[in-house]
């Protein structure tokens, strides 16, 4: 597996719910390590690029506990590497009312190969950053 700076992962909230909790909606978690996901190489070689959306349950103390395909890129290769990926992020943890819950998120993953006739810009997150923005 390659790493890659044209791999990016951009964060969609959409489905952040707490656990347990109903009214008012949590505070998203932060993520407060970089995005490193793996270009699967087989997939690099044969010059293939595509999206996973993840499913992302993050716990009150900012670990993830588990994390699934919501919807597949169509190639298992991308789908591992994202899940894999996942599973190393570390979060500040989403908080409600002042206090840190569970909750879920999801994230695309999107697999892009360089640009051949240009240098490539990458995305990258800093410790402390933000959530990355999706490529739309």
């Amino acid at each position: 597996m390659r790493t890659s700076p044209w791999l990016s992962a951009g964060w969609a909230l959409v489905a952040m719910t707490a656990a347990g909790c109903s009214e008012p909606a949590p505070v998203p978690p932060r993520q407060i390590t970089e995005s490193v996901f793996q270009y699967p190489e087989s997939l690099w070689d044969e010059q293939v690029e595509g999206e996973t959306l993840l499913a992302i349950a993050v716990s009150a103390t900012g670990t993830v506990d588990s994390a699934w395909v919501k919807e597949t890129s169509g190639y298992a290769e991308f789908d591992s590497a994202a899940v894999e990926g996942a599973r190393r992020l570390r979060f500040e943890p989403a908080s409600q009312d002042g206090e840190p819950v569970a909750v879920q998120v999801h994230l695309p993953v999107q697999f892009h190969l360089p640009e051949t006739d240009s240098v490539a810009e990458t995305d990258s997150v800093a410790e402390g950053d933000s959530l990355p923005a999706a490529e739309p």
